[in-house]
């Protein structure tokens, strides 16, 4: 971090980028050091560049996984929300494929968008169903996701569940009710926790359903 701080004092392009247009803070971010990527957002980086593919360092997060501390910090630097890649995956798409359960979590504190829908019409809750990601779908089921919306395919997430085998999240999607989603109560709590002693204190937070990754194939 320090000689980030000579490099700029020197005259150094904070936003400068490679060949495949990744900026010093894609770089910082795709290797989880989030001490340089303080330092570069503390210097005026911006967190909103987009590589050659047209990613930001958030989405980089959101896919590569890892310390959830850099997604954060993005976040809080007002990163940018709901970029997409060419299938029209957006970073809650990525972060519930690969059950990250933690950027899942950010994402939807800064009201990222749980009803989006990629090229084949598949919300967040679609990709946890069709790729066995129980943990991720219950917080998007806890913090009130439509389990009925239907991809172009007609299919709601319970059907992609049972087509991928996935017979157990299956079951937790269908037996899911209203009376489950967080109340405003519920929510204010949580908000409070997450501005005073972190996100990931609570014992009864549905992050804590923690399994392994698996993938079901069609």
């Amino acid at each position: 971090t320090d000689l980030l701080k000579v490099l700029r004092n020197g005259g150094a392009h904070l936003d400068f980028r490679t060949r495949d247009g990744l900026t010093a803070v894609h770089c910082a971010t795709r290797q989880r050091n989030a001490g340089a990527l303080t330092t570069l957002l503390d210097l005026g980086a911006s967190p909103d560049y987009k590589d050659s593919r047209g990613l930001t360092p958030l989405y980089h997060s959101a896919l590569g996984g890892g310390d959830a501390l850099c997604c954060e910090l993005l976040l809080h630097d007002h990163a940018q929300l709901g970029t997409t890649d060419e299938n029209g995956w957006q970073e809650i798409h990525q972060a519930c494929r690969f059950g990250h359960v933690q950027h899942l979590e950010h994402l939807l504190f800064y009201g990222a968008n749980m009803g989006a829908q990629n090229a084949s019409g598949n919300t967040a809750l679609h990709i946890c169903a069709l790729y066995n990601q129980e943990s991720c779908a219950r917080v998007l089921l806890f913090r009130g996701a439509n389990k009925d919306v239907r991809n172009y395919n007609s299919q709601t997430a319970f059907q992609v569940a049972i087509i991928a085998g996935n017979f157990e999240l299956a079951e937790v999607i269908k037996t899911h009710k209203d009376s489950d989603v967080e109340t405003r109560e519920d929510r204010t709590k949580r908000l409070f926790r997450h501005y005073t002693v972190g996100s990931y204190d609570s014992l009864t937070s549905h992050s804590d359903y923690v399994i392994d990754d698996k993938v079901a194939i069609l």
